[in-house]
């Protein structure tokens, strides 16, 4: 997008007391106003095509074709994200989601809690060190908070060999700000 030294901004400001918010918008210098440019149905159903592949890896094919060079590769994500929900999404609630999509894939889930909500698989990758007879000597936990706007945290279990991390287990625990680390504590 073609960007203007226009001196534009936007303030807004929220008061959460009344409900009320007030935008205030300053544009000192009159410029032609940017191109909206639209993704077609055609490069939706493209996208739709190539699903499987990464969304840089269809831009750079749409480029190659002759997509038109006011279209961004952050188009085509948005659009990939969109389009792609019908290979994971199962219900609108994002927990119900995740355990229905799990139970088809035949994953292990371990744990399944509704209070607070907890949701634990095991990876396959313990079997196949064993498999190999590589021994475990260092095992750890590592975790994301406030990575995702569902209020889930993520822990993995995971072991150390010759400095590689291998995942053994995941954890998505809700935090909803009750989930003390008691709560936290016992269920890991």
């Amino acid at each position: 997008m073609e960007r203007f030294d226009c001196h534009g901004t936007i303030k807004i400001t929220i008061n959460q007391s009344n409900n009320i918010a007030k935008l205030v918008l300053k544009h000192e210098l009159i410029h032609a106003q940017p191109k909206n440019v639209i993704v077609s149905q055609d490069i939706k159903e493209f996208i739709k095509e190539n699903i499987n592949l990464l969304p840089r890896e269809i831009y750079a094919q749409l480029v190659e074709n002759g997509l038109n060079p006011l279209i961004r590769q952050k188009q085509i994500h948005f659009w990939w994200s969109e389009l792609g929900q019908n290979r994971y999404r199962r219900q609108d609630d994002a927990f119900e989601s995740a355990i229905q999509w799990l139970r088809k894939g035949q994953y292990k889930i371990v744990l399944e809690q509704l209070q607070p909500r907890a949701l634990a698989l095991i990876t396959e990758l313990h079997d196949y060190l064993l498999k190999l007879n590589i021994n475990i000597h260092e095992c750890g936990i590592d975790a994301t908070y406030n990575t995702n706007n569902f209020g889930m945290e993520l822990y993995c279990f995971q072991a150390e060999v010759n400095g590689t991390g291998f995942p053994l287990a995941y954890l998505f625990l809700e935090n909803n700000r009750t989930c003390g680390s008691e709560t936290r504590t016992s269920v890991i």
